[in-house]
């Protein structure tokens, strides 16, 4: 039987994690590796095909990892600056943004058109920004996903959990080559 019709399970921290150590190899520097990896984790949590998005990310190359992980940044720039648009130089996955998207909602500018369970996959140029906060049921409903992930873990494919793993495997030197260097 195929991998692709096998699921596993992971905590909200190894996800991250993997996500993390992935953009560390594509070159990220720390921060930005963090902010990708917190990006995705909630887009993993609150839409669909998060890791799908990030693995066709990654078959893009070092480039294409580094501007995922920095549409994050170029939508708080909008924000601090107080721009009622975003514009992004090329098209963005929802999923590179989808934790910044629900903090900026948090400090009371909403993008327009996003809805909190729009595709991770899905992709953006511009984003329109109004004043508004979150609606009580919207919180609720986000608060509801984050528990259910917090205990029961995030979802995703083994074949894409495979993928994720290879890719995030070469960040660090494996055990068995310190333990081979040592005893050797």
């Amino acid at each position: 039987m195929s991998d692709d019709k096998f699921d596993v399970v992971l905590a909200r921290r190894e996800l991250g994690d993997l996500v993390y150590r992935s953009c560390r190899v594509s070159g990220c520097t720390v921060g930005v590796a963090r902010r990708c990896a917190a990006n995705l984790t909630h887009a993993a949590i609150h839409r669909s095909e998060a890791l799908e998005c990030f693995l066709e990310v990654l078959a893009g190359g070092a480039e294409s990892v580094r501007a995922f992980a920095r549409a994050a940044d170029v939508l708080e720039l909008a924000e601090a600056q107080q721009h009622l648009s975003v514009e992004f130089a090329a098209e963005v996955p929802i999923g590179a943004i989808s934790l910044a998207i629900w903090q900026s909602c948090e400090r009371g500018r909403c993008p327009t058109a996003i809805a909190d369970t729009t595709s991770a996959t899905s992709l953006v140029r511009s984003i329109e920004i109004v004043a508004t906060s979150p609606s009580e049921a919207r919180v609720t409903a986000s608060q509801q996903r984050e528990a259910y992930a917090l205990i029961s873990g995030i979802t995703v494919g083994l074949r894409d959990f495979r993928a994720l793993e290879e890719h995030a495997s070469a960040f660090l030197v494996a055990e068995k080559l310190i333990d081979s260097a040592v005893s050797g």
